[in-house]
């Protein structure tokens, strides 16, 4: 008899403690997904930390070096082979309609293959060009691709909205049985 009384109190206590437990859950997984947001961004980071340690002493070294970085970012960025030619890079970004790193790609091709000679002044110019690509071109993680393919999960409400309750629907029905009677 007295564990039957004392059910009540039972029952309000766990429901407390389950609640809690959920809303620290969530708090967790919320900072967990911030921490992950945090660092996509690393490697763009290690990009950005690398152009701004090209030395620009030398003008080839210093197109070297942006070669190198560039090249090594659109492979990862956006799957392109590392070994191809800045003619090949710009049609593909042309074909993505990115027309930034097209243009990033036309300079490029006219710095190291057009055997135009290029002042140190312009070689400098391609510094923070590249550095503005990188930033706006963000490197996505497994996790985010992932995120990105799977379905839009509905939250509770989203479901609850779905579901009809059951005396509204009989009164939907009893309502438009009783308009086609009178019509």
């Amino acid at each position: 008899m007295v564990f039957i009384a004392n059910l009540g109190n039972i029952l309000i206590i766990s429901i407390i403690i389950i609640a809690t437990v959920l809303i620290i859950l969530i708090i967790i997984e919320k900072k967990l997904y911030r921490k992950i947001n945090r660092g996509c961004n690393r490697r763009n980071t290690f990009y950005v930390k690398r152009i701004e340690n090209i030395k620009k002493t030398n003008i080839k070294n210093t197109l070297t070096q942006i070669d190198q970085i560039a090249k090594d970012f659109f492979a990862e960025a956006f799957g392109t082979k590392n070994t191809e030619d800045y003619s090949k890079l710009e049609d593909f970004f042309k074909q993505r309609n990115n027309l930034e790193v097209a243009e990033f790609c036309k300079l490029m091709n006219l710095a190291l293959y057009a055997g135009g000679k290029i002042t140190k002044k312009e070689s400098q110019k391609l510094v923070p060009f590249l550095r503005g690509i990188v930033k706006k071109n963000l490197i996505a993680t497994k996790y985010e691709l992932r995120k990105l393919q799977e379905p839009k999960k509905t939250g509770i409400l989203d479901y609850l909205k779905k579901v009809e309750i059951s005396c509204i629907g009989k009164k939907k029905i009893d309502d438009k049985q009783d308009n086609s009677k009178q019509n």
